[in-house]
């Protein structure tokens, strides 16, 4: 599995938006611009997993970015570890960069993956302590 979230983008539609699983998991939400706007998470207390976490910040996204919004996301019972894992990965591949909700967010996410190194892993993505 990469570390990077590999499935499509699709566009945020009511339509779109009822297909989510009510599950726990993660999100990545981006303009139609393509900026990274949020990447989060859907715990167990999330009350309609996913759907109501997606619905919730994309409602909140709408006012700030207008219309265009799109989603992709996994359903995934490690969600935190898997979340951690995608906010690595975005900033390894973005200059050091994160979504300012994701940076704003408690707590935060620290760590660097090294994207490309030789070690156990074989050359893939690895976490180091910063």
């Amino acid at each position: 599995m990469s570390a990077s979230m590999t499935k499509p983008w699709i566009d945020l539609t009511p339509a779109a938006l009822a297909e989510i699983p009510v599950g726990t998991g993660v999100y990545e939400i981006r303009d139609a611009g393509g900026e990274v706007l949020d990447i989060g998470y859907a715990g167990a207390r999330e009350p309609f997993g996913l759907r109501s976490a997606i619905q919730r910040v994309s409602a909140e996204l709408a006012g700030q970015s207008g219309v265009g919004l799109q989603i992709r996301y996994e359903q995934h019972v490690q969600y935190r570890s898997r979340h951690i894992e995608l906010v690595l990965s975005h900033r390894a591949h973005q200059d050091g960069r994160v979504p300012d909700r994701v940076a704003a967010r408690e707590p935060a996410v620290h760590g660097r993956l090294a994207v490309g190194s030789q070690s156990r892993t074989g050359g893939q993505l690895r976490v180091a302590a910063e």
